[in-house]
């Protein structure tokens, strides 16, 4: 008789376990954090249609972490900030490529934009190089050719 209360505790016990890491998959923070993990994955293949889809579902996961706050436990809620944060970053680092490159595909225009940019970087010509190298992903010779013009207009 005790044997089989023994084996029943044990199915309840493990049951009971499976049900409460079920659960805890499905909370919000841990699917929040899997969504960023594969956003971060594949990022970098989205276009502007697939960004909208993604933000949208963020929209929602964001919704429901906040709805259901005051019931995750501490850990959740470092995870659940961890992946918010690590998501902002990519829509920075993503939206900013996104509008560079609808810059960069206008480069015929790019020397009258520098232009204007050059006025902030008019103290410091290696940094304004620094900035169409990094940020707009120039080459050195269409660097080097913008430069060229500013500086014969500026003559």
């Amino acid at each position: 008789m005790t044997m089989k209360i023994a084996k029943k505790f044990i199915a309840l016990a493990a049951v009971l376990m499976l049900a409460c890491s079920c659960t805890t998959m499905f909370h919000t923070p841990a699917r929040l954090n899997r969504f960023v993990n594969r956003t971060e994955r594949w990022a970098e293949h989205y276009n502007l249609r697939r960004w909208e889809v993604s933000t949208h579902k963020y929209k929602q996961l964001l919704q429901d972490y906040i709805r259901n706050y005051r019931t995750y436990t501490s850990a959740e809620k470092r995870v659940a900030m961890d992946a918010i944060g690590r998501y902002h970053a990519l829509l920075v680092k993503y939206g900013l490529k996104e509008s560079l490159g609808v810059i960069y595909d206008l480069k015929d225009i790019i020397p009258a934009y520098a232009g204007g940019l050059k006025d902030i970087f008019d103290k410091d010509v290696s940094a304004f190089k620094d900035f169409l190298k990094d940020v707009l992903g120039m080459k050195n010779s269409d660097i080097n050719s913008i430069v060229d013009k500013l500086q014969k207009e500026k003559k």
